[in-house]
C-alpha cells in the first residue's frame, strides 16, 4: 500500500523499489469512484477522520486508488493525527489494513517518532491477519534489516505468502528475489512469472520490472515494443521507475521513435514521484541540453535530489559538477564526498572519478596511486569502459608497474591480444614486463577474465598521435565542451562517456 524502497546499481535502470499495490475489482453494493469522491470532499473540508475511514474501508475491499490517497495524506501531513487515532482503534479491533498504515507511519516517522521495531510489529500483526500488503512490507523489513536482523529466507517466505494472498507488491518483490538470486537460486523465468502476476495485479513496479526483462531478454524473448508497453502501464500506475525507464526508451529510440522532449517529460514525472534514477536522468538532459534548454543550475538541483534519493550515478554526477564548477561553485572536497557516496552505492562512474582524485591528490585526499588503481579496477569490473583507459595510462607511465608488476604485465598482454598497438609498443620496449610475462600461464590470464579490462583498439592515426604522449596531471576545465577534449588527452585519446 505504501512504498518501502531499495535500489541497486544497474546498467539499464533495473527497478528494485518495493512499492505495494492492492488488487483492483468491482466493489459490491456501492461505487468505488463515488466513495473516493466523497472521501476527497471530506479531505477538502478538513474532515480527515471521515476521509481515512472511507480509504481504509476501500483498501480492505481491494481498491487500488484508495491506498494512493492515504499515502498522499501521509506525505503531505494532512490529517496525520486523525489517521493515527483511527488506525490505532481499528488495529485494536483486528484490521490488517490499519496495522499496515501504522507500520508505514512508524517506518517513515509520519506523525510519530520513527521506530522500525514498532513498524515490524505492526506488519507482523497485519501478516497474521491475512493481509498480503502486510506480508509484502514485512518481507521488505527482513530483506534489508530494518528493525530486525536481516534474513533473506524469512523475507522470501513473507513475499511468498503475500503473493499467494494476491498482493502485487509481494509478487513484484518475490520476482526481484528470483531475478537477483537473493535468498533463493537465481531463476529469471520464475522472476518473469512473478512480475507478470504483479503486473496483472496492477503493480506499477512489477510492470516496470517486467519491461526490463523484455528489454534485456532475461527469462523471456527480447521484445522492445513489449518492454515499452510494460513501462507505459507502470508509468500510468504511478511508478517513478517505470517513468524513468520509459524515458530511457524515448531518449534512445528503443522500441519507439526517438523523442527527447517526451523523454524529458517521462523523467520529470519520475522525478516528481521520487525516483532517484529519474532525477539523475533529468539532470543529464539539462546538463547537455537534450530536449530542454541547457541549464547547469537545474542539472545540479536534479543531481542533488537524485543523490538524496540514493542514486549512485546522481552522486557521481553531482561530484563532477562540484569538481568542474558547472552550475555551482567549484569545491573539490565536496566532489570527493559525492564520489565516495556514489562508489558506496555501486556506481562505477563514481569509482572511476574517485580514482582520479587519488591519482593526483585532489580534493583534500592524499595522493595514493595504489588506491587510485584499485578504484579504476573496481570501475572496470562494473563495466565502465573509460576505467580501462585509466588503467592503461597508469600502465604506460610506469605507475601501475611499480605497484603491481604482474597485474601490469597481464593487462598489457591482454590489451595487446585485443589489438591495442600502444600496449604492444610498451611490451616491446620494456624488458622487465617481458620477463614477467614469461612466468604467466595462459590459464592464469583466462581465470582473471581480462576481457573486461581490455582497452579500446585505437585507429592507427590516433596511435601515431599518441606515441610520445605520456599522461600528465589532469586539469579539470570549467566547461562541459572542454571537458571532452581534456578527457581524451588524459586517457590517450579515449572517447568520453557522454552519459558521465
Amino acid at each position: 500500500m505504501f512504498p518501502l524502497t531499495s535500489s541497486t546499481a544497474q546498467i539499464i535502470p533495473l527497478d528494485t523499489s518495493l512499492s505495494p499495490h492492492s488488487c483492483s475489482g468491482d466493489l459490491p453494493g456501492f461505487s468505488e469512484e463515488d466513495m473516493l469522491a466523497e472521501a476527497l470532499i471530506n479531505e477538502n473540508k478538513n474532515d480527515y477522520d471521515a476521509a481515512i475511514k472511507k480509504y481504509v474501508f476501500l483498501a480492505e475491499q481491494g481498491s487500488v486508488k484508495a491506498p494512493s490517497q492515504c499515502r498522499a495524506m501521509l506525505t503531505t501531513g494532512a490529517g496525520i493525527a486523525q489517521i493515527l487515532a483511527y488506525c490505532q482503534q481499528a488495529d485494536e479491533k483486528g484490521s490488517g489494513t490499519a496495522a499496515v498504515i501504522l507500520g508505514v507511519m512508524y517506518h517513515y516517522g509520519y506523525g510519530v517518532v520513527k521506530n522500525d521495531k514498532t513498524a515490524v510489529a505492526c506488519f507482523q500483526r497485519g501478516d497474521e491477519r491475512g493481509s498480503g500488503e502486510a506480508s509484502a512490507k514485512l518481507g521488505v523489513m527482513y530483506q534489508h534489516g530494518y528493525g530486525v536482523e536481516k534474513d533473506l529466507k524469512t523475507a522470501l517466505a513473507c513475499y511468498q505468502r503475500g503473493d499467494e494472498r494476491g498482493s502485487g507488491a509481494a509478487s513484484c518483490n518475490l520476482g526481484v528475489m528470483y531475478r537477483d538470486g537473493d535468498g533463493v537460486e537465481k531463476d529469471r523465468k520464475t522472476a518473469v512469472a512473478c512480475f507478470q502476476r504483479g503486473d496483472e495485479r496492477v503493480s506499477g513496479d512489477a510492470s516496470s520490472n517486467l519491461g526490463v526483462m523484455y528489454l534485456n531478454g532475461y527469462g523471456v524473448e527480447k521484445d522492445l515494443k513489449t518492454a515499452v508497453a510494460c513501462f507505459q502501464r507502470g508509468d500510468e500506475r504511478g511508478s517513478g521507475e517505470a517513468s524513468s525507464n520509459l524515458g530511457v526508451m524515448y531518449r534512445y529510440g528503443y522500441g519507439v521513435e526517438k523523442d527527447l522532449k517526451t523523454a524529458v517529460a517521462c523523467y520529470q514525472r519520475g522525478d516528481e514521484r521520487g525516483s532517484g534514477k529519474a532525477s539523475n536522468n533529468l539532470g543529464v538532459m539539462y546538463l547537455y541540453g537534450y530536449g530542454v534548454e541547457k541549464d547547469f543550475k537545474t542539472a545540479v538541483a536534479c543531481f542533488q535530489r537524485g543523490d538524496e534519493r540514493g542514486s549512485g550515478k546522481a552522486s557521481s554526477n553531482l561530484g563532477i559538477m562540484y569538481r568542474d564548477g558547472d552550475g555551482v561553485e567549484k569545491y573539490l572536497k565536496t566532489a570527493v564526498a559525492c564520489f565516495q557516496r556514489g562508489d558506496e552505492r555501486g556506481s562505477g562512474q563514481a569509482s572511476r572519478n574517485l580514482g582520479d582524485m587519488y591519482r593526483y591528490g585532489y580534493g583534500g585526499v592524499e595522493k595514493d596511486l595504489k588506491t587510485a588503481l584499485d578504484y579504476f579496477k573496481k570501475a572496470a569490473d562494473k563495466g565502465v569502459s573509460t576505467a580501462s583507459d585509466k588503467i592503461l595510462s597508469m600502465c604506460l607511465d610506469g605507475c601501475a608497474q611499480k605497484i603491481d608488476l604482474r597485474f601490469t604485465a597481464i593487462f598489457l598482454e591482454n590489451a595487446a591480444n585485443h589489438g591495442n598497438k600502444i600496449a604492444e609498443q610498451k611490451l616491446e620496449n620494456d624488458p622487465e614486463i617481458q620477463q614477467e610475462i614469461l612466468t604467466i600461464s595462459l590459464e592464469e590470464i583466462r581465470q582473471i577474465h581480462y576481457s573486461r579490462y581490455a582497452a579500446p583498439v585505437f585507429p592507427d592515426y590516433m596511435v601515431e598521435q599518441s606515441k610520445s604522449a605520456i599522461p600528465k596531471a589532469v586539469s579539470f576545465p570549467n566547461t562541459v565542451e572542454n571537458r571532452l577534449e581534456a578527457h581524451q588527452a588524459e586517457t590517450l585519446l579515449a572517447f568520453y562517456d557522454a552519459l558521465l
